[in-house]
């Protein structure tokens, strides 16, 4: 689990950038996998790994509108996440 951790880390920390770095992760993960790994990890038991999962979205939500409508796609993400905020 802490290398899941830190992986997720590393990539909340590339996604953090200016436009064209999070273009770049973006691209090269794929949307998909992008939304693989927001949808998976929002219900792990790991407060850590959750934590990293929303900071990722956070991160990508203030890019482009692209950007933007991947973390509207991820259904379980956002259902995840509402849970927790309730």
């Amino acid at each position: 689990m802490e290398v899941q951790l830190h992986a997720l880390n590393i990539l909340r920390n590339l996604a953090c950038g200016k436009e064209p770095e999070s273009q770049e992760i973006y691209d090269g993960i794929s949307p998909a996998k992008l939304s693989k790994i927001l949808n998976e990890k929002i219900g792990s038991s790991s407060k850590e790994i959750v934590h990293q999962a929303i900071y990722i979205a956070v991160n990508f939500a203030t890019g482009s509108k692209q950007h933007k409508d991947l973390i509207i796609s991820c259904k379980r993400f956002l259902d995840g996440l509402l849970s927790i905020l309730v």
